[in-house]
């Protein structure tokens, strides 16, 4: 389920190898990193996407490295890097409930780059 706002995005080729340099650069990040999928193919923006939790909520996953992140979501996951500080307004701007950090999805819930 993807949240209704868009976002920009700096997301890489999914396919592409992960930045050995934003490995957990940092104690407290300043950014956070979250799953998302392009507006249109070849667009600059995005649109969150949200998940839901084995209770039923609506939760925004967020990860606090690109490495949490794809080993959370696996390497096939676009996603876009927002400011820590951001992300609560991010979460009620598309309906989320919950906010979930470094919560790995289920297997059957990672992109496989056939979608």
């Amino acid at each position: 389920m993807a949240g209704r706002e868009t976002f920009g995005t700096g997301s890489p080729d999914p396919s592409g190898p992960v930045p050995e340099d934003l490995d957990d650069a940092f104690e407290d990040p300043p950014q956070a990193f979250v799953p998302c999928k392009p507006v249109k193919a070849g667009s600059a923006e995005a649109t969150v996407e949200l998940r839901r939790t084995t209770t039923g909520e609506l939760a925004l996953p967020t990860f606090t490295s690109l490495r949490r992140f794809v080993e959370g979501c696996g390497d096939r996951q676009p996603w876009i890097a927002v400011a820590r500080a951001d992300v609560q307004k991010i979460a009620e701007q598309v309906g989320a409930e919950v906010v979930l950090e470094d919560v790995a999805l289920p297997d059957t819930e990672r992109r496989t780059g056939n979608e």
